[in-house]
């Protein structure tokens, strides 16, 4: 990726539009968002930052030793502990009803994998959902494809300066 525009952002509102101006592209675009304020689009077509991204400074990556690749999850347990607990509830109501006694295995609940989340809204069908976002550091650069979101598809990464 030659070529990357850095915004600081106020609001997630702001990174959901930013995602969603990528998602509707027809560019290969490579997100980086450092999950509090500051996004990094990046792009090895100036021209297409420029078409997309025209009110901010387009500039050349630095080298760097260091890459990071952002892929999303999508095996996200969405349920809030409250849910968890009303699901529970009714599973050992439905086994009593049966005559069998719920045992728990003594295993906690496992905790999310994923580093943040971005909260988005389909422009197609409205309905909000949210994007869960895993990265990880590296210091081997892999080119590759992005998703319409701008994360690693094939473990390809953008770099981490």
């Amino acid at each position: 990726m030659k070529f990357y525009i850095e915004v600081i952002i106020k609001s997630y509102a702001e990174l959901s539009k930013i995602v969603s101006t990528i998602h509707c592209s027809n560019y290969n675009f490579g997100l980086y968002f450092d999950g509090i304020n500051k996004v990094r689009c990046f792009a090895d077509n100036k021209k297409a930052l420029q078409l997309h991204f025209a009110q901010h400074a387009i500039k050349s990556t630095p080298e760097t030793t260091w890459h990071i690749m952002s892929e999303r999850i999508s095996s996200v347990d969405r349920r809030t502990p409250r849910q968890r607990e009303k699901r529970l509830i009714k599973l050992k109501q439905h086994l009593a009803k049966k005559g069998i006694e719920y045992k728990s295995d003594g295993k906690e609940p496992k905790m999310p994998d994923y580093d943040y989340f971005i909260n988005m809204k389909s422009i197609s069908t409205g309905k909000s959902y949210r994007l869960y976002v895993k990265s990880k550091l590296t210091r081997e650069e892999k080119n590759g494809l992005f998703s319409s979101y701008g994360l690693s598809l094939n473990q390809s990464t953008v770099p981490y300066f």
